[in-house]
């Protein structure tokens, strides 16, 4: 009965490793032709709205080059289709890191 206790927390902890390895994972962010839809809880209409988001354009900061996010409210090629700077991105692929600076929040970078 103990070995079978002791098999069964081997196996656990295991699986738990594998996992948490599994999820740290490092896949670099699309910065070209790449879109993607969130659905987003709009607080004010208790309800969630989709947006599709994009990668057009970039900037410099502190003499590193960051990605232009966009927020768009309709598919890209609609006329009618509203793009609203949502943030700006930079990766450093060599330290499997992605940085975020929330334009939306109304944070500045200038």
């Amino acid at each position: 009965m103990m070995k079978n206790a002791i098999r069964a927390l081997l196996t656990l902890n295991v699986l738990i490793v594998s996992i948490s390895i599994h999820a740290q994972q490092y896949h670099p962010f699309p910065e070209e032709n790449a879109y993607w839809t969130v659905a987003e809880f709009d607080w004010q209409i208790w309800d969630y709205e989709t947006y599709i988001y994009t990668i057009k354009g970039d900037t410099t900061l502190n003499h590193k080059a960051y990605k232009k996010v966009y927020q768009l409210n309709d598919i890209p090629n609609n006329q009618d289709t509203l793009w609203k700077l949502h943030n700006l991105m930079r990766q450093d692929v060599e330290n499997k890191k992605i940085y975020f600076i929330r334009y939306y929040q109304g944070e500045t970078w200038l």
